[in-house]
């Protein structure tokens, strides 16, 4: 398969050496339509590209991506409309995502792959499993969307015109709130995490994709039917190992262990004193229980 970058230059500079730490810069390979930024390290087994969620980039993942780096090959890509990938005028539905994700993995070369998803990019992996089972190895879904209709009243209220505009506004101030809703722990994210946050959410097209995406799952009331319905009546078809794993206190996307257990197989773990980011407020909980989850 085509890629901007020879197999030799990948295997040398993207994925480097398995040390005392691991490097994580910005390649960029065009994935359909879309210029997406990904990062890229380790050698070993099944790549696994975990995808982010809603407002979210591949920054987000890093507490996961240096520990699993060292005993697998790991990717991570920014989603279409996030973090420093192209934020083109496009539907942004599941399905496109789905397709993005395909696209992206051709690209470079990956023909099977083990996805770790976090709440959007959940609901853009369920939809990837329904669409391409062929192409996927194993299953981690993290506060999966698209499973119920609950989600956050604050997220809610932003799908109102104007109100979104005013609330998602990019402020550093705005990005630690939103952290603080996010987590069980007031001090569970570090101004680092929270600084790299607020630099991609000022981006150029940052805000317009986040409110798209927001108004096309969700509204006043929950989330939509018609982007709960095509995954929920779809569930029994993934037959690819799958774990899911919620925060009790996840205040963004709640539980909905009933709807995860129509997976056929889906080992599901709900963790107390968590909420939507378990692996930066129980990050070696989380890394031990997803390694344990790939040597099987």
């Amino acid at each position: 398969m085509p890629t901007t970058e020879s197999t030799a230059e990948m295997n040398q500079e993207q994925y480097g050496s398995i040390g005392d730490s691991l490097r994580f810069v910005d390649h960029y390979v065009q994935a359909g339509t879309v210029k997406a930024r990904y990062w890229a390290a380790g050698a070993h087994g099944t790549p696994i590209l975990f995808i982010h969620g809603l407002g979210a980039s591949v920054q987000i993942w890093r507490p996961a991506l240096e520990v699993i780096g060292r005993k697998h090959r790991v990717l991570a890509v920014d989603l279409p409309g996030f973090g420093r990938s192209d934020k083109p005028d496009a539907p942004y539905t599941l399905e496109y995502m789905a397709n993005f994700i395909r696209d992206f993995l051709d690209m470079i070369g990956v023909p099977r792959v083990t996805l770790v998803a976090h709440s959007f990019g959940g609901a853009v992996a369920l939809r990837f499993a329904l669409d391409f089972p062929e192409r996927l190895e194993r299953l981690v879904l993290v506060a999966p969307a698209a499973l119920s209709h609950r989600a956050s009243p604050l997220l809610l209220l932003m799908t109102l015109p104007g109100v979104g505009e005013l609330l998602s506004f990019p402020n550093r101030a705005g990005t630690a709130m939103l952290f603080r809703h996010a987590t069980y722990k007031r001090h569970s994210v570090s101004d680092a995490i929270i600084d790299e946050s607020y630099e991609l959410a000022k981006l150029p097209g940052a805000q317009r994709c986040f409110l798209i995406i927001l108004r096309a799952t969700g509204h006043l009331l929950g989330q939509r039917q018609g982007f709960l319905g095509p995954i929920l009546s779809r569930l029994s078809e993934i037959a690819a190992p799958t774990l899911v794993l919620w925060g009790r206190q996840d205040r963004i996307v709640p539980e909905a262990s009933m709807a995860a257990a129509s997976i056929p197989g889906a080992h599901i773990e709900v963790w107390d004193e968590c909420g939507h980011i378990p692996w930066i407020e129980h990050t070696d909980r989380f890394n031990i229980m997803l390694l344990n989850f790939l040597s099987k």
